[in-house]
C-alpha cells in the first residue's frame, strides 16, 4: 500500500519546524495539475505567484487540490484518489507563503543541503522527521515569496526530487486573477495593431481622369508658361501667332 501523510501537515508548520519549507517547478506545468489551474488563480492573494513543476514521477495517479488558501499562504496537495480531501490520501505539497511568516532564512540545521536551482536561485534540500515519519523539502525564495515543495522522504530519490524543484523555479508562474499582465503577455488590441494596407479604401477612381481646362492652376504649373500666345512679349510670336520653334532660335 503507497504510504500517505498520517496527518495534517501545514505548510507554515514545515517552513517553522526546520526554518524552511517547499520548491518550485520546470517547463509547462504536469497536465494533471490543469483541472485546478483557475483555482488557484481565484484563490492566490492579490498580485502573488504560483510555481507547479513539469512533471511528477508516479507510479500510479495523483490528483491535486487546493487544500489550504489564506492571506498568507496557498497549497496545493497531491491525493491517491479522486475524491481525496484530508492528509491520509496525500503524499505530498506544493506551496508558496508570505516569507514575513517564517522565523529565519535560510534553514539551518543537519539535515539541510544548499541545492543550485535554474537562474542562479539557491535552493535548500532538507529532510524532516524519522523513520516513516519523515519528509523531504525543497525551498526556495523567488518573486518575493518563498516556495516549498514536500513529500515522503523513501520516495522519489533526493536526485529526482531537487529536479522537480528545478523546473518549478525555471516554470512561467500561474499569477492570481488580479495580478497585472506583463507587456509581452498583453493581448494586442484591434486599435494597437498595424492597419492592413489591403484593407485601406483607395482614393483612385477606377478610370483614369480626363484633364479639364482649369485642372492646373498657374501656381500649381511646375514651368508657369503663360497658356495665351497674346501674353508674350511682341519678339518671341511669330507673325502667324505661333511662338517661334526653340530649333529656329537656335540657328
Amino acid at each position: 500500500m503507497m504510504r500517505t501523510f498520517t496527518k495534517r501537515v501545514g505548510l507554515a508548520a514545515l517552513m517553522l519546524g526546520c526554518s524552511g519549507a517547499f520548491v518550485a517547478a520546470h517547463a509547462a506545468p504536469d497536465p494533471m495539475f490543469e483541472p485546478i489551474l483557475d483555482d488557484i488563480r481565484q484563490q492566490l492573494p492579490d498580485g502573488w505567484q504560483f510555481r507547479l513543476p513539469a512533471a511528477v514521477p508516479s507510479d500510479s495517479a495523483l490528483y491535486p487540490f487546493v487544500s489550504e488558501a489564506t492571506e498568507t499562504q496557498l497549497v496545493v496537495s497531491l491525493g491517491i484518489t479522486p475524491d481525496c480531501a484530508d492528509p491520509s490520501c496525500t503524499i505530498g505539497m506544493i506551496g508558496v507563503t508570505d516569507p514575513t511568516t517564517i522565523e529565519s532564512w535560510p534553514p539551518a540545521g543537519e539535515t539541510v543541503t544548499p541545492v543550485d536551482l535554474e537562474g542562479g536561485i539557491q535552493g535548500y534540500y532538507l529532510i524532516q522527521g524519522e523513520g516513516s515519519a519523515a519528509n523531504q523539502l525543497v525551498m526556495w525564495q523567488q518573486d518575493g515569496l518563498t516556495y516549498a515543495i514536500v513529500t515522503l522522504a523513501d520516495s522519489p530519490s533526493q536526485g529526482e526530487f531537487v529536479e522537480i524543484a528545478r523546473s518549478m523555479a525555471s516554470e512561467p508562474p500561474i499569477r492570481s486573477d488580479d495580478a497585472p499582465v506583463g507587456p509581452t503577455d498583453a493581448p494586442m488590441s484591434p486599435a494597437d495593431e498595424p492597419p492592413n494596407l489591403l484593407d485601406m479604401p483607395s482614393d483612385f477612381p477606377d478610370e483614369p481622369m480626363e484633364p479639364t481646362e482649369d485642372s492646373t492652376s498657374p501656381a500649381e504649373d511646375p514651368m508657369n508658361l503663360p497658356k495665351d500666345p497674346s501674353s508674350l512679349p511682341e519678339d518671341s510670336v511669330s507673325p502667324d501667332g505661333e511662338s517661334p520653334s526653340l530649333i529656329e532660335e537656335g540657328r
